[in-house]
């Protein structure tokens, strides 16, 4: 993430937020987990109107395709690359014993329920919370700025055709340490990216985190804070 968005994260966040504070350095893009799933019918009639995914942004989608096309013979050449004949059998077993041990972080994340978006339960405080992610901002992405008694999550109001401009990001939600934490599992790391906002109701939701180069920061900020025990709240408009 350039400065120019964690700058404007960070002041809509607080005004009186430091850039260079250890707050900047821990705020990243994530989305949900997994697709928000049908609710039960008496659910869903309790809402009217209701958003379950995020916009399909058709050009980004395009250039993607494209780009893949067109980059898989220099992917494949970087893969054959990658596999060098000249190391030991001690180096080839290290580096299989790490592929290895990510696949299993990675195994472990899915049986705790981190690669889906929430617990399941959809009169917990989670649930109701999904049933308005999408309202105030139709993309998956969302800036997360983790302060000293709160996270704020950011976005764009409006659509857009990649990750949006500093000056059109906007708060879409403000979650205060007593309503709710981030819970951050023993396997999160930069390689299993996934983490749960868990509310006072033991519902949770579950992110992953798309920015890695700060993903790290906020992962040990995340551990260490002093949080509150968070209060029982209805629900958190998103």
């Amino acid at each position: 993430m350039d400065k120019r968005r964690r700058a404007r994260a960070l002041e809509l966040a607080s005004p009186e937020a430091v850039v260079h504070s250890r707050y900047a350095d821990a705020v990243v893009w994530c989305h949900l987990s997994g697709p928000i799933p049908e609710p039960p019918l008496h659910i869903r009639a309790t809402v009217g109107r209701l958003r379950l995914r995020d916009r399909w942004r058709t050009l980004p989608a395009l250039i993607a395709a494209t780009a893949v096309i067109v980059g898989s013979p220099l992917i494949l050449l970087a893969v054959l690359e990658g596999w060098s004949p000249t190391l030991s059998p001690k180096e080839r077993r290290k580096e299989k014993a790490a592929r290895e041990d990510v696949k299993f972080r990675n195994a472990l994340a899915r049986q705790q329920g981190l690669r889906q978006p929430f617990d399941g339960n959809w009169a917990g405080t989670a649930g109701q919370t999904l049933l308005t992610w999408y309202a105030k901002a139709p993309d998956a992405p969302r800036l997360l700025v983790p302060m000293a008694n709160e996270f704020v999550l950011l976005a764009a109001p409006s659509r857009v055709w990649f990750k949006c401009r500093p000056q059109r990001v906007k708060v879409v939600a403000r979650i205060p340490y007593t309503t709710a934490l981030p819970d951050i599992p023993s396997v999160a790391a930069k390689d299993v990216p996934y983490f749960r906002i868990t509310f006072a109701d033991g519902s949770w939701l579950a992110l992953t985190i798309d920015d890695s180069a700060h993903i790290e920061a906020f992962l040990d900020l995340g551990k260490s804070f002093p949080y509150p025990t968070p209060q029982p709240v209805r629900h958190i408009q998103l």
